[in-house]
């Protein structure tokens, strides 16, 4: 995933267990991140016409371990998502860190067709030490069930009975909503998760003429 690199082809089944690819790379001196992140790379769709794709960035240790949030106990992760049939940028408000999708059109895949995307990836700030390193994950995105209710969290917040809002000086009959995840507010405002796009393999390409990279934003020493 670095230019220049010699010409590859990895790929990972959407349907098998294996839906994922890793490529690391190791700092030999310690390096500062911070800023956004921009994934440059082509990709081909054996078996359909779309691709769902999620990109994570993480810090792994010098033996390879995830190195988790020391509060929370979680992986630090950025990520960024794309559609690839929504790929198109809009290039006079995209930047090489951040590029900005048009949406104003779906671009399908064609059979054995090799398409350049951009990713952009959440900003975050991070100190490498010499001999960490820094975990790119290429992924089939896995879209949460179309029945399935986001966690509403555990605080205890009343709601209109009917409805989701009222305007000043109403008083509608309220009810109390909290710690349970499967309670949703109005239901019959809910959306649920259109169903995935990715079948067959997810083909990535690198190296040669295909100059697939990862743009990290390294802060200069001082």
């Amino acid at each position: 995933w670095e230019k220049g690199a010699q010409a590859q082809t990895v790929s990972y089944d959407t349907q098998a267990g294996l839906k994922a690819v890793n490529f690391v790379v190791r700092f030999d001196k310690d390096t500062e991140l911070t800023g956004y992140m921009n994934l440059h790379m082509y990709v081909e769709a054996d078996g359909a016409d779309d691709m769902e794709l999620q990109v994570t960035v993480q810090k792994l240790d010098k033996d390879g371990k995830i190195i988790a949030d020391p509060i929370t106990g979680m992986p630090t992760v950025s990520e960024g998502y794309l559609r690839v049939s929504q790929r198109a940028l809009d290039t006079e408000k995209s930047t090489p860190a951040e590029p900005v999708l048009k949406h104003t059109q779906e671009e399908l895949l064609q059979k054995g067709e090799i398409v350049p995307v951009d990713i952009g990836i959440w900003p975050m700030g991070m100190k490498y030490h010499a001999g960490e390193k820094l975990q790119l994950t290429v992924a089939a995105y896995q879209p949460p069930k179309p029945d399935s209710i986001p966690p509403f969290g555990s605080a205890k917040i009343a709601v209109p009975e009917k409805g989701y809002t009222y305007m000043p000086g109403e008083k509608p009959t309220m009810k109390v909503l909290g710690g349970n995840h499967t309670e949703v507010a109005c239901p019959e405002l809910a959306v649920k998760a259109p169903a995935t796009r990715n079948n067959g393999k997810h083909i990535i390409h690198v190296g040669g003429k295909y100059d697939s990279y990862l743009l990290i934003p390294v802060v200069p020493e001082k």
